[in-house]
């Protein structure tokens, strides 16, 4: 059983090289050369990766992160990145943004979501629109941004949404929803 196994958020060069299908040498190499961040245990040639870099590593050269990408929760941002914005770089949540209807669709087809957050400033005809299409395709859990003009929340919670969030979003509002949703998912429910 490997250290990451036992909950301590490191890797070691043979955890790395098994989910990235590779010898355990080229990452031996990655590191070298300075492309895989981690450190070397002291009087050893044992090395050691964080979690998160590994991810980061994985997605910045293409390589899938399927033993990785199961702990994280995927949320899909839709519309216009200031509300969603606090999202960005939290611990747990891997964040992908589309900025209309078809850029959506298209992530979705090849990254299945855990939940959507759809900005209703893209059109409301068209966040419904997005909201039953991804429900469809891959998120199961719907949030909307609404703006304080917007009204008919209820219609909404009818036509795809899980829940609303009037705008401006207080400080961790959305991601503690988010962390709540992704709770959920971990113990099954």
């Amino acid at each position: 059983m490997t250290m990451a196994r036992r909950g301590s958020g490191l890797l070691t060069t043979g955890d790395v090289a098994r989910l990235a299908g590779c010898a355990p040498r080229t990452v031996q190499k990655w590191h070298d050369q300075g492309k895989l961040p981690g450190y070397k245990l002291p009087g050893s040639l044992t090395r050691r990766f964080r979690r998160g870099d590994v991810v980061a590593f994985f997605k910045a050269h293409g390589v899938p992160c399927a033993g990785l990408g199961d702990e994280l929760f995927r949320v899909l941002v839709l519309g216009d990145a200031g509300p969603g914005a606090e999202l960005d770089g939290r611990e747990g949540l891997d964040v992908r943004r589309a900025g209309t209807l078809f850029a959506a669709g298209v992530l979705a087809a090849d990254w299945p979501a855990d939940a959507a957050v759809i900005d209703l400033g893209i059109g409301r005809p068209e966040a419904v629109q997005a909201a039953r299409s991804l429900r469809a395709a891959s998120a199961p859990y719907v949030v909307g941004l609404v703006y304080p003009d917007e009204t008919g929340h209820r219609e909404l919670l009818t036509s795809g949404f899980d829940q609303l969030f009037d705008l401006p979003l207080r400080p961790g509002q959305l991601a503690a929803c988010l962390y709540e949703r992704a709770e959920v998912k971990r113990r099954g429910r």
